[in-house]
């Protein structure tokens, strides 16, 4: 029983607060469960400044000399529904989204997320990018297509867009909304902003297959060799990909594939990461 100046507080030596939910230590970006010696549930963004230290280290295995005091910008991508909006906003360098979906007011995850850099999303309030879409700044095309994939593998709704070059040399990626699309349909839009932006470098969409693991070849339909054909006819592009759950990074054309499981040679660097090992 509590006595009467005493008061209930969820936080921990952390500082931070306790998620009522599942019990681990909530940072906004990522949970850290106490009873796995402080350690977190999803890789360290960071991780890759450090490869002597796990990527699921809490504060390099020492809590007690060191903090790790911010979350990122907090994104919600219901699984059920293909809706991706902003939940919560930080001043950290880097943002989050996590899968899960409503059950009334409720947010159940689904324990998958994906950290990236601030740039790939603009961190509107009120916005439904499954409707309007994304496009990335800072140089971030190459995560922007890591975020791509997730949304289209959670969801198992086909994502596509363009891969592009700014007037000042930064790489970006124009992601096209995809609250209409099916697993295995994306709507092309007639007009986007990537032409007005920059120079369009290569085409793309995202195999994710159904729900039960099947239909996710490399394979290009026969409308994804009509939309190369009137995109080789009218603008003379020829950089086509598909990023897929069995074949990992496809290239293809008017014609058919051109290469599949591609070499990294290959490869613009923004797909690289997605080639099957």
């Amino acid at each position: 029983m509590m006595g009467k100046h005493s008061i209930q507080d969820s936080s921990t030596f952390t500082g931070k607060e306790r998620d009522e939910e599942t019990g681990y230590g909530y940072f906004g970006a990522r949970y850290v469960d106490y009873e796995l010696m402080t350690m977190w549930l999803s890789v360290d963004p960071m991780s890759d400044k450090y490869p002597s230290i796990s990527p699921y280290a809490y504060c390099a295995w020492n809590p007690v000399k060191l903090v790790d005091p911010n979350g990122e910008d907090i994104y919600r991508l219901d699984v059920s529904t293909g809706s991706l909006k902003l939940y919560r906003k930080t001043k950290d360098k880097t943002d989050i989204i996590i899968a899960g979906s409503y059950q009334g007011n409720t947010f159940k995850k689904t324990g998958k997320s994906i950290v990236f850099s601030k740039g790939v999303l603009d961190g509107k309030r009120e916005k439904d990018y499954s409707k309007t879409g994304f496009t990335s700044s800072n140089g971030t095309q190459g995560q922007a297509t890591s975020v791509a994939k997730f949304i289209s593998f959670n969801i198992h709704k086909e994502l596509s867009g363009v891969g592009f070059k700014t007037e000042n040399g930064s790489r970006e990626l124009e992601v096209f909304s995809w609250s209409n699309n099916t697993y295995k349909t994306s709507g092309n839009p007639s007009k986007y902003s990537a032409p007005n932006n920059g120079q369009i470098e290569f085409h793309f969409h995202i195999h994710c297959g159904k729900k039960d693991g099947t239909m996710g070849k490399g394979t290009p339909s026969e409308a994804d060799l009509n939309f190369a054909r009137k995109q080789v006819s009218t603008y003379g592009e020829n950089n086509f990909y598909i990023i897929s759950l069995d074949h990992g990074v496809t290239q293809y054309n008017q014609f058919g594939v051109i290469f599949s499981g591609l070499k990294e040679h290959h490869i613009p660097p923004a797909l690289k990461r997605h080639q099957r090992k």
